[in-house]
């Protein structure tokens, strides 16, 4: 979110991705290091996908994140 307004920019969507499937995605896509991605905290998943050369950083889920998040998302 900045200023107000919510950014979303999905570049993977797809079902069955294996963590080289995604880094594979992400090379293609252009994404490189300096590139920040955020992820859901799943330990395996990330170091997988940091090993291949990525940016990418666990997110705090707090107590009913998904209800404050999908409350959030109704705002817009």
């Amino acid at each position: 979110m900045f200023d107000g307004e919510l950014y979303l920019d999905e570049l993977i969507y797809n079902r069955g991705l294996t963590n080289q499937d995604i880094a594979k995605w992400m090379g293609e896509l252009g994404q490189t290091w300096e590139d920040e991605i955020i992820a859901d905290n799943q330990t395996k998943c990330i170091y997988e996908i940091k090993k291949e050369g990525f940016n990418i950083k666990a997110t705090f889920k707090g107590k009913d994140s998904v209800l404050a998040g999908i409350d959030v998302l109704k705002r817009y």
